[in-house]
């Protein structure tokens, strides 16, 4: 299935616009195909110039993880991550996971870039795409020709480009009106439930009706994260809702978010918000 990949080499490749008098709106800057298994591997959003970007990584093999609004994901085969440049995100690979194989578009223009944060804003960083998606079909024509050097044929780049991104458009729209299999609304009313418990990934998968190993997969093609990081960013929201709406110590509240330790519910605190619960509270 991955055949058809092999016209694009690894590493990254950058596109070249020569000869041209006028400012084309959407541009295509760089396509690429990576493996990576080093934990060096690692990009902010924050550091990587000033020009406006958008950036579509599709993984093909293994995982990474993008962390964006105090959510880390983990993005899977045949997902992609949707990002734009400055922005405070980071993406980079976890060496507790054997390799991460992606292709990835970076882009420009004001009107691109803006509509692509409008539909982060409305869906999420990490979609799923199917391999026989019409958008790779897109990504293999616009990496076809990387030395536009005729006008007319910088022209119909920039067409692919806006064609590529309305495709996108309409899959992530499309995508968000499936109503989620009812095995996984079980587990998230189960969740919201009973935040003031623990809930290992057995008792969720034990509520879906599903082997641990089928429901993690269909839960995470469903929402987007693990079963696992979605828990910890539910039982978070709440923590800090409860934070700010009742007076409680550090010990109740990680009672309350299903904690049985205080210490170890400060570290995970932390890690998703970047700060401890007592800075709220002070």
């Amino acid at each position: 299935m991955l055949n058809k990949f092999n016209q694009i080499k690894y590493g990254n490749t950058n596109l070249f616009f020569k000869n041209i008098n006028f400012e084309l709106p959407y541009k295509l800057l760089n396509f690429g195909r990576e493996r990576v298994v080093s934990s060096d591997y690692r990009w902010h959003g924050l550091k990587r110039g000033k020009l406006e970007t958008a950036i579509w990584q599709y993984t093909l093999s293994g995982s990474g993880k993008l962390r964006s609004n105090n959510t880390t994901y983990t993005i899977q085969p045949h997902q992609a991550m949707l990002v734009t440049s400055p922005d405070d995100h980071e993406y980079f690979f976890d060496s507790m996971d054997s390799h991460w194989e992606f292709i990835y578009l970076s882009f420009c223009g004001t009107d691109l870039v803006q509509h692509y944060k409008n539909l982060i804003a409305k869906t999420s960083p990490v979609c799923s795409l199917p391999i026989n998606s019409k958008l790779i079909s897109l990504f293999l024509q616009l990496t076809q020709n990387p030395h536009l050097s005729d006008s007319q044929t910088q022209v119909q780049h920039s067409q692919l480009c806006y064609q590529f991104i309305m495709e996108l458009h309409q899959e992530i729209l499309a995508d968000k009106q499936k109503p989620l299999p009812q095995a996984i609304q079980n587990v998230l009313n189960h969740i919201n439930h009973h935040l003031n418990q623990a809930i290992s990934i057995d008792e969720m998968a034990s509520v879906a009706k599903l082997s641990r190993y089928h429901f993690s997969r269909v839960f995470s093609k469903a929402i987007g994260i693990s079963p696992n990081e979605y828990l910890i960013k539910t039982k978070m929201e709440y923590a800090q809702k409860l934070l700010f709406t009742q007076n409680l110590s550090v010990k109740q509240l990680a009672h309350e978010c299903g904690y049985h330790d205080p210490s170890y519910f400060c570290k995970v605190f932390k890690k998703h918000f970047g700060h401890s619960p007592k800075a709220d509270l002070s």
